[in-house]
């Protein structure tokens, strides 16, 4: 009886242990990676361009209806998805007809699932990289960018971009996170960046353009040269 009461109190720790579990956050610019050609490259004048930001992936047959029925979000060239796992991002870009590629940033800690960044595109991308823009080495945090480049007549940089939360980081550490997006599209000359960033969610996400957001903690590779950006 003694040795069972004394074994309760490594147990609860054990069980304490486990229900704390590390985060997992993926750092490498060049992976893990998903990724799938379009099938066919149409000459565009225009791109339309949506950034929606599907809050843990869920309700993604919601989405691809918005996506496919809304006026104002239905045939879009340039799809900038946000906290999506893979199976997400393949089965909206399926739907749209379009080819993807899409980085996770983070595992949750909990439900092991990946989130992380998409860019759908009718055309092929190139040149595609993430950066990561974590605030803590510990903690769950989805916060990061993809990057892809697409020719359509013009070379376009597009970004794809998730900023941490105020409440998180404060106004300076999300400015930090925006300004290595920036250096890194400071290279070229035409740059579609769209994104989320809000400090609140609601239910159903909805487009949105990146705001800014902590230059020391995101990892992009270093350029130089001069951007328009639009969103």
């Amino acid at each position: 009886m003694i040795s069972t009461v004394r074994a309760l109190p490594a147990l609860a720790l054990a069980v304490a242990v486990a229900g704390c579990a590390a985060a997992v956050n993926y750092d490498d610019p060049t992976g893990p990676r998903y990724a799938v050609a379009p099938v066919a490259a149409p000459v565009r004048d225009t791109l339309h361009v949506v950034a929606f930001n599907v809050k843990y992936a869920d309700q993604v047959e919601l989405t691809i209806g918005l996506l496919t029925q809304d006026s104002a979000l239905r045939d879009a060239d340039l799809v900038l998805l946000q906290e999506m796992d893979e199976s997400g991002t393949r089965r909206i870009a399926e739907a749209l007809g379009l080819g993807y590629v899409y980085y996770p940033a983070t595992s949750h800690p909990r439900t092991h699932r990946d989130f992380g960044n998409a860019i759908l595109s009718r055309w092929p991308l190139e040149d595609d990289r993430k950066s990561s823009c974590r605030t803590s080495a510990i903690r769950w945090d989805p916060a990061g960018a993809v990057a892809a480049t697409v020719r359509v007549g013009a070379v376009v940089r597009v970004y794809s971009v998730h900023l941490a939360t105020m409440p998180a980081n404060g106004p300076t550490a999300r400015r930090d996170q925006l300004r290595t997006v920036l250096d890194d599209a400071d290279q070229y000359d035409v740059v579609i960046l769209g994104g989320t960033s809000t400090a609140k969610r609601s239910r159903r996400s909805r487009p949105s353009a990146a705001s800014p957001g902590r230059r020391d903690a995101c990892r992009a590779p270093a350029s130089s040269g001069r951007s328009t950006t639009s969103s």
